[in-house]
């Protein structure tokens, strides 16, 4: 809503565009992984076998990222035929930014399904919390709000 007022109506448009395209992105990398992962992980401490949940976490971790980087830098390469694609007037450079959303989404997407595999429930709402908020920060940040603005967002969502 806070963002909603602030662009106008094409700016909203491509904003949600792009949040879309980048989740989308995220969620076709993860290959399914990150649901697999939470499912190993419970079914690991249901077991006790403590000895595979970090080799689980490390090893999807490192597949989590080195997918979501590849995605990163394809979407960063096809930046400005995205641009063409999807009629947008805006720069090539804040796509190539955007891409890096990928990479973000990607890690978020993985850590929440690690906390909820490991039952750390508090902490996945708490995480969740932080991230939605950091993202309205960079949000706001990116659309070049006056910092007054900027502070009193911060002050409503504390």
């Amino acid at each position: 809503m806070i963002l909603t007022r602030r662009l106008g109506l094409q700016q909203w448009g491509i904003y949600s565009q792009i949040l879309w395209l980048v989740g989308i992105a995220g969620i076709f990398l993860s290959f399914g992984l990150t649901y697999g992962t939470a499912r190993y992980l419970a079914q690991y401490i249901g077991e006790n076998q403590q000895s595979e949940l970090r080799k689980t976490i490390i090893f999807t971790g490192s597949i989590q990222l080195i997918c979501s980087i590849i995605g990163a830098i394809i979407f960063f390469s096809l930046s400005s035929s995205l641009v063409h694609w999807f009629h947008w007037h805006i720069s090539t450079q804040l796509i190539r930014i955007a891409g890096l959303g990928i990479v973000s989404f990607s890690l978020y997407q993985f850590s929440i399904y690690v906390l909820r595999g490991l039952q750390l429930f508090k902490l996945l709402a708490a995480y969740s919390g932080i991230y939605s908020a950091a993202i309205l920060v960079i949000a706001i940040i990116c659309i070049n709000w006056p910092l007054v603005e900027l502070l009193l967002i911060l002050t409503y969502i504390a």
